[in-house]
């Protein structure tokens, strides 16, 4: 998912007429180096291991298509947002995906409904904080450049960090706080211009 602000670098002029400045640019480029390097593995000593993981891993490669994707579905939720307004796209987008997978649900879940009485209160606290956000995601990519909102929401990778060192007790802290900084140097200077 790293690579998703590069990917909407390279939509955004096509669809959306956007243009980052250089110093933009290279803010976005910091923080897909800094995601990068978080994958490197030091004691493989090998810097082309996570690309070379597109070929023979497929989780990896299904990310990629999924960083591409979502690249193209936030220039099409920013024409959203510029075309009504961020909150009314927000709860569209959302209401018609309710719409769609609700007949899907009834026929591959035939107990749907008592799953969802069961779970009602989790399910309403979860949707509350997924429309929120939403809300916020089409905020921001509505007020500034696409790639630089999703480069910014990209830091939420300092948070994975953080967890996989003091829950999971992960190794190689040292080389992923590299890759922290790296990703932190990216967001300070796109919130600077």
């Amino acid at each position: 998912m790293g690579f998703s602000p590069l990917f909407l670098v390279m939509a955004s002029p096509v669809l959306l007429h956007e243009f980052p400045s250089k110093a933009q640019f290279l803010g976005i480029l910091l923080v897909c180096l800094g995601a990068y390097c978080l994958n490197l593995n030091p004691r493989e000593k090998n810097y082309l291991a996570p690309l070379k993981s597109l070929i023979t891993n497929q989780p990896s490669r299904l990310m990629i298509i999924v960083a591409f994707l979502w690249a193209l579905t936030t220039s099409f939720d920013k024409i959203g947002a510029k075309n009504s307004s961020p909150l009314f796209f927000s709860a569209s987008l959302y209401f018609c995906t309710a719409l769609m997978s609700f007949p899907i649900v009834i026929v591959c879940s035939p107990n749907w409904f008592s799953k969802l009485r069961a779970n009602l209160a989790k399910l309403i606290l979860l949707g509350g904080l997924k429309a929120v956000d939403m809300w916020c995601h089409v905020m921001a990519i509505a007020s500034t450049v696409a790639a630089n909102s999703v480069a910014v929401k990209q830091s939420s990778l300092l948070m994975s960090v953080g967890y996989g060192y003091f829950l999971f007790h992960e190794k190689n802290i040292k080389q992923r706080l590299f890759g922290c900084i790296i990703i932190l140097a990216g967001v300070s200077l796109l919130s600077i211009l």
